[in-house]
């Protein structure tokens, strides 16, 4: 077989680092500016934020503004606004960078389920690759997102972002530690988020699973555990 031309040869390779380049996330250093136009019906969302690769950590701010008018509604800042890009990042010719769908650190929605969105921002790191959030909930009177210290402080005590079930007006926390995971269930009982069901899965050696399963109800203002199942599962 002949050789290929050395005339061929650079522009192959050429070709082949440009194809390799737009599959993997484009290396970052410094100040970014950072856009999220599909976080929300209402809402585009502005993100401000150090890099170093694909690591973004230190001080930032957000700005939350109108869709279609880009009017700005509110400003949040953050000490410790963490997160790591999971995509390819590439500045567009205005020098931001547009975050996808679904790989967005921020999270827009209606976290108290009384109808309207919330905001939660990533302020400090729970693990190595999760982080704790701010979160702020709307409120009609002020039409301003307020901090809410519950959730905020509910947030820091699992790892990563929760899940929302509006259909059961639930929120869904998970912890994991080296033996054990902790998923634990909130439902929204006078204007605060209560808990009404833990499960605790933990590794017995190498065949066995231990799994406890608690419900809470609620008494006199407070919750007190209703009823505890324990099994142990073969794997």
């Amino acid at each position: 077989m002949n050789d290929m031309p050395t005339r061929l040869i650079k522009p192959c390779i050429a070709m082949i680092f440009a194809l390799a380049v737009s599959f993997i996330p484009l290396g970052l250093c410094g100040q970014q500016l950072f856009t999220m136009p599909h976080l929300s019906q209402g809402y585009d969302v502005e993100m401000t934020v150090t890099c170093e690769s694909e690591v973004c950590n230190g001080e930032g701010t957000v700005r939350l503004l109108r869709k279609n008018t880009h009017e700005l509604v509110q400003e949040f800042f953050a000490d410790e606004l963490f997160f790591i890009a999971r995509m390819p990042m590439k500045p567009d010719s205005t020098g931001s960078i547009m975050i996808p769908h679904d790989y967005e650190p921020i999270l827009i929605d209606d976290i108290n389920f009384d109808g309207i969105e919330d905001i939660a921002i990533p302020n400090g790191r729970q693990s190595l690759e999760n982080a704790r959030f701010d979160v702020y909930l709307f409120h009609a009177q002020s039409k301003k997102f307020i901090l809410d210290s519950g959730l905020t402080a509910l947030s820091g005590n699992y790892e990563g972002r929760w899940t929302i079930d509006k259909s059961k007006k639930t929120l869904s926390f998970m912890r994991k530690d080296v033996t054990t995971i902790t998923i634990a269930e909130y439902a929204w009982i006078g204007a605060k988020p209560c808990i009404i069901y833990k499960s605790e899965e933990s590794r017995i050696g190498n065949d066995w699973i231990e799994l406890i399963e608690t419900t809470y109800r609620t008494l006199r203002g407070k919750q007190v555990i209703a009823k505890v199942k324990k099994q142990r599962l073969k794997l």
